[in-house]
């Protein structure tokens, strides 16, 4: 296995150089940086379009959400680009993320299993549905455990659009600083969202040797600034605001949905590894 940490210049306007060679290219994709152009003049500036203007031949393989930031890699030709995909279409391509998400689950790691699709009457949100839904899972553990929140290692096992911010909202935990899936008071808890991929490893379609290239996330450095935390007795009433909110929601799920368990089950929508709502260190 070849662990690239190298940080070469990147031309000016594009983000930071993980790695670079002859065939492939690795940033570290900043927020709010979209990955590929959206729908509209205003959207047309993104990484691949800036990539491509100073690497020839730079395309897309994969994507970040634009708010997520992190490990990215591009191919620089069309036999690379074609096996890059298909290692990421096969699941063959190692995936890590980091998080910082509401309250703290009881367990240690756990696996969250839920099938999702878009939620056609709440564009661009996505939705857990057991039932029309695509296969999704995503397996976590605690790296680190504060009063109001914890920090998580998650795998995607999956790849599917949200999967890891629905996921972890679908298991009681949103996501600190998402404007999709988290409640007022985890929004506000951070300034942006909380989620940085961390981590990518792949088999170089050039040397045939296994590639990983890692960043770790800027939670708690000088990138990013989480806000400041209130006293213990708003924490503790910011917490229970997120828990009624979420109890509320389970019971409002439409008929044809069960509510998400929070027990030691498996299965098409099921969450192994329990959960603690609303606990606080004290």
């Amino acid at each position: 296995m070849s662990t690239h940490q190298t940080h070469p210049t990147a031309p000016s306007g594009l983000p930071q150089v993980l790695h670079a060679d002859e065939w492939l290219i690795v940033f570290r994709k900043p927020v709010p940086m979209l990955s590929v152009p959206g729908i509209g003049p205003e959207k047309a500036d993104c990484l691949v379009s800036r990539a491509a203007a100073a690497y020839s031949g730079a395309r897309i393989v994969h994507r970040l959400d634009r708010d997520t930031s992190g490990v990215i890699v591009l191919a620089r030709d069309a036999a690379t680009h074609r096996a890059l995909s298909i290692q990421f279409q096969d699941r063959l391509v190692t995936k890590h993320y980091e998080a910082i998400v509401a309250g703290q689950p009881i367990d240690d790691e756990g696996l969250i299993d839920a099938a999702i699709r878009k939620d056609l009457e709440n564009k661009p949100r996505q939705c857990v549905d057991p039932v029309k839904g695509k296969p999704s899972q995503t397996a976590w553990r605690v790296l680190e455990r504060l009063c109001d929140r914890t920090r998580l290692e998650l795998r995607p096992r999956t790849g599917r659009s949200h999967q890891l911010r629905l996921h972890l909202k679908h298991m009681g935990h949103p996501i600190l600083g998402d404007d999709l899936y988290a409640p007022p008071e985890a929004l506000a808890m951070a300034t942006r969202l909380c989620l940085h991929a961390t981590l990518l490893t792949f088999t170089h379609p050039a040397t045939n040797e296994s590639l990983t290239v890692t960043d770790p996330a800027p939670f708690y450095g000088t990138n990013l600034s989480l806000r400041a935390r209130p006293p213990l007795r708003q924490h503790i009433q910011k917490i229970d605001n997120v828990d009624s909110a979420v109890r509320r929601r389970r019971g409002t799920f439409p008929a044809t949905l069960p509510p998400p368990s929070t027990g030691n089950t498996t299965g098409t929508c099921g969450i192994e590894g329990r959960t603690r709502e609303g606990s606080l260190c004290r």
